[in-house]
């Protein structure tokens, strides 16, 4: 039997588990004449004395540098820049195709040439200070901003750098007096918090805990309306495990910033946001407990929106809390019934915990509600197959199945239209349904797909193997099958695959023998390998052998189609005609194919 076990025990487990240039072509036909007379010539070039090439270049390089093709426009403003080196236009865009490329010891060079010329320029010294700390020059950047200073420079952005320079050098002490000195130095708001929260970070990485939390207070008394630092303080006390402190404060902050009375749904976040900031932090820190007893205590309050009341059911399944989630979430479709998303989960809930009718009723509302949703349609897919998985194995032809079969059919060709490319475990899940109504073309696309993706491939390529059997293309089938066994050579299911496919077309029946008796070492017990070492015996002619594995094989999967037929068959072969009768007619009422068992069982009931 291919695979580990007859397709619907696969079926359930995948739902539930489930420097060269090339110069630019439009360039090739214009003359260095064309390019000096086009409207759209840089004014400061069409006045300079500079030779014509140097215009040329320049022009196409930076067309180029605004497209955001650095590597095309490298050799332009090269050519230019050694013409014109002195230009400040040209040097400036050499040095921007440089760094966005990466060439930060060349860009260093333009760089200094640029403040050489013009070194009166802070912009460019500061320029040439970060490049110097990038290529890791430190000491040359700590030169360079002391000069800076002594000509006069006294700009926040430049202490910040010598700030972080320090730092980075391990010199802490001197880089929190530097800090301290720009708090100073600083009036306005945005600059202070920014000072703040740089100090803050330095003391955090240095371990200095004591420090950090002085610091967050004072921070939070000198800037008490800046939320950026308020965040960092509730951050600081949960990560110290002073939780109810961080309670505390959030709820002052709720109730001084958002107090009132509030009718809609994004009024009544507001009056919870800053405790609805801490129940993240609660989350980052995996502290689902505050989590949940936080969003608990704003539901009870009337103080959550529809997606913190989604929030909270999520953290409730994470905790193994299925039973509160689902009765969570039945206030929420209540609280909000024209939501599709509350139905979804619901829906998702109550499928997972076995309720499958009300499952159903919720997907199909959520699908009613917005029949966009692609996670709709397979969720919905997902459960009809497992509702209808006997249906589905028997396979009879009568109205009943055949009116799954439709439905399934139809909602898979739904989520297939609207699943995104890269949404492989839906692929897996749609190869499942088609092949289950047997649009195995369909099946086959879907496997494909998802066999691209490491965490499926097996899987996937398992499948597309029987669907490739059953579609009769052995030739692909034994491709696939003998790509599984190059990339999963000591893989038991693989390997009884493999073997049982070769059983199957009763072709190199020693290789298939020694490669179901391989995956039998790994798994002694399981029934389909069992079943097909007893069917590689019926193919060799071994009748008796083959009936002692085909019975082991059907105590262990009772009902299996197949596994009834090929005892049914050994049966026959070993003469035991009413008791092969019996067998086979129980396989084709399990679901075995009864064009093809029916006549057998038509000449032996006639031979009687």
């Amino acid at each position: 039997m291919i695979g580990s076990r007859v397709w619907p025990v696969y079926l359930l487990a995948a739902l539930l588990a489930a420097g060269l240039y090339c110069k630019p072509a439009f360039t090739q036909e214009l003359t260095e004449r064309d390019l000096l007379s086009a409207d759209d010539s840089p004014d400061s070039l069409s006045e300079t004395d500079l030779p014509f090439g140097t215009a040329t270049s320049y022009m196409l390089g930076t067309t180029l540098l605004e497209q955001g093709d650095l590597r095309s426009a490298l050799p332009y403003l090269h050519q230019a820049y050694q013409l014109g080196a002195d230009e400040p236009d040209i040097a400036t865009a050499y040095l921007s195709a440089l760094l966005g490329l990466g060439y930060q010891v060349d860009a260093l060079a333009v760089l200094e040439n640029m403040i050489q010329n013009d070194p009166e320029n802070y912009t460019l010294r500061r320029q040439h200070v970060a490049l110097l700390s990038d290529v890791r020059r430190y000491e040359d950047a700590l030169s360079e901003i002391t000069e800076l200073q002594k000509a006069g420079d006294d700009s926040l952005e430049l202490m910040l750098m010598e700030a972080r320079l320090l730092a980075g050098t391990g010199r802490t002490k001197e880089a929190i007096d530097v800090f301290r000195a720009a708090l100073e130095a600083e009036s306005g708001i945005e600059n202070q918090e920014q000072i703040y929260l740089l100090l803050a970070r330095l003391l955090e990485e240095t371990g200095q805990e004591a420090e950090l939390s002085a610091l967050w207070i004072e921070a939070v008394s000198d800037l008490p309306e800046s939320n950026p630092i308020y965040f960092g303080l509730l951050r600081h006390l949960v990560s110290k495990g002073q939780k109810d402190e961080a309670l505390r404060l959030a709820r002052q902050k709720d109730e001084r910033e958002y107090s009132g009375v509030y009718a809609d749904d994004q009024a009544m976040e507001k009056k919870s946001l800053w405790q609805l900031e801490l129940v993240e932090l609660f989350v980052q820190q995996e502290d689902f407990k505050s989590a949940i007893a936080l969003l608990s205590e704003l539901r009870e309050a009337d103080q959550l929106d529809l997606e913190a009341s989604l929030w909270l059911s999520r953290l409730l399944l994470r905790e193994d809390r299925v039973g509160d989630a689902i009765r969570h979430m039945r206030q929420v479709v209540k609280r909000w019934p024209d939501s599709d998303r509350a139905h979804y989960y619901l829906g998702d809930l109550l499928t997972g915990s076995g309720e499958i009718t009300a499952g159903e009723a919720e997907l199909r509302e959520a699908l009613r509600l917005d029949p966009r949703q692609p996670e709709y349609h397979i969720s919905l897919l997902r459960l009809l197959m497992v509702r209808h998985e006997s249906v589905l194995r028997q396979q009879k032809s009568d109205s009943v199945t055949t009116s799954v079969l439709e439905e399934i059919g139809q909602t898979a060709r739904k989520a297939a239209a609207l699943i995104h490319p890269q949404d492989h475990r839906s692929q897996l899940i749609l190869g499942f349904a088609f092949r289950a109504t047997n649009d195995l073309y369909r099946a086959q696309e879907q496997f494909q797909e998802a066999s691209t993706n490491p965490e499926f491939r097996k899987e996937a390529l398992l499948q597309l193997a029987i669907c490739q059997m059953e579609a009769e293309d052995e030739v692909e089938a034994m491709a696939t099958l003998e790509t599984l066994w190059q990339e999963y050579p000591g893989d038991p299911v693989v390997a009884n695959s493999l073997g049982y496919f070769l059983a199957e077309r009763g072709t190199d029946l020693e290789r298939a023998e020694r490669l179901i008796r391989f995956a039998l070492q790994e798994e002694p017990e399981n029934g389909a390998f069992i079943d097909s070492l007893g069917w590689v015996l019926f193919q060799q002619g071994r009748y008796e052998a083959a009936f002692d594995q085909l019975v082991q094989a059907a105590n262990a999967i009772p009902d299996d189609a197949t596994i009834l037929e090929h005892l049914g068959m050994t049966l026959r072969a070993l003469g035991q005609d009413v008791e092969a009768i019996r067998v086979l007619q129980r396989a084709m009422n399990m679901g075995g194919e009864s064009d093809r068992l029916s006549p057998i069982i038509r000449e032996l009931e006639d031979a009687q």
